[in-house]
């Protein structure tokens, strides 16, 4: 087989029922299923059970909740030379995998592929189903312009990222644990740091369910003004801040409105203003003179040198 796909769940055994769904759906189905199973305390073990009745699948419970951990330990455990890691509370449209793997064959270069999403209260399989999606996509030959991306839009479902598995063994606890729960945009760019392409699907595969036990809507787990910094300064790092590159002009233009963006999201912003912010964010390097030039001016410069960088913008 060529592709694992793990599913990452604790304690949502309803929840997971229906993602198990969505990959019986699939058009595509040469690939291993491997649920990691966080300690889970409810009726997970009887789903997977159940799911196992009509199709092969894994369970690899944990004998304790290792929090984060759960996402790495997938590349120990894979055995495919791709490896998707998807979340137990959203829905896969049928036609992804068949469409991602076939992007893999067309661009040999590639060691990420990933999708666009929808946001929904309620997520539907039937639904998703009878929508008929493009296989239009966004190309990007380099970690700078892949990150630009990520920088400016947000686009990418975390969970529909199907990994080149020798990029994915090279993610460590210890490169990504700076940036807090906010980890996955490094992660993903990470895979085509050293080369190589990445591939995201405009079309929104993914049915991203939004319910108040996500750990996204959590403001305990952060993230904080340090990790926000952090993944900024990541960004500058891999973006560069040369005005004579297509990626650092985005950096330097984007900067201010990422930086309002995510102190908004910061769950100790009231500890800090964001004046503050931004001069702590200078001080490490994830900040320049252009994230103090005012609003209407920036937003005019940005308009201008769109129209020369439109990809990104």
């Amino acid at each position: 087989m060529e592709l694992d796909v793990f599913i990452l769940t604790h304690n949502r055994a309803d929840f997971l029922s229906e993602t198990l769904e969505s990959l019986a759906a699939q058009t595509y189905q040469d690939f291993r299923i491997i649920v990691l199973d966080n300690a889970s305390t409810d009726h997970t073990g009887a789903v997977v059970r159940r799911f196992s009745e009509r199709r092969q699948v894994s369970h690899h419970r944990h004998p304790s909740n290792i929090g984060g951990d759960n996402f790495l330990s997938a590349s120990d455990l894979a055995l495919a030379e791709w490896v998707m890691i998807f979340h137990d509370d959203d829905l896969i449209h049928p036609c992804y995998l068949e469409y991602a793997m076939a992007a893999l064959v067309e661009h040999p270069g590639c060691r990420l592929v990933a999708s666009n999403f929808k946001g929904v209260n309620q997520v539907s399989l039937e639904r998703l189903s009878k929508q008929e999606l493009s296989k239009d996509i966004w190309f990007f030959d380099c970690a700078a312009h892949f990150a630009s991306f990520c920088f400016t839009l947000n686009k990418i479902h975390f969970g529909s990222a199907i990994y080149n598995r020798n990029q994915l063994r090279q993610l460590t606890k210890e490169g990504l644990v700076r940036f807090g729960k906010i980890a996955d945009r490094p992660a993903l760019i990470e895979t085509v740091r050293n080369g190589g392409s990445a591939i995201v699907f405009k079309a929104e595969f993914i049915q991203y369910r939004l319910h108040p036990n996500q750990d996204s809507q959590s403001s305990n787990s952060g993230p904080f003004l340090d990790e926000a910094i952090a993944l900024t300064q990541y960004y500058a790092q891999v973006m560069g801040k040369n005005w004579r590159t297509s990626s650092g002009r985005s950096f330097l233009i984007n900067n201010r409105a990422y930086l309002k963006g995510i102190y908004k999201w910061c769950s100790d912003r009231s500890t800090k203003k964001f004046n503050q912010f931004v001069r702590d964010a200078e001080k490490a390097g994830a900040a320049t003179k252009l994230a103090y030039v005012p609003r209407p001016l920036m937003r005019l410069l940005k308009k201008t040198v769109s129209k020369l960088d439109p990809k990104f913008f």
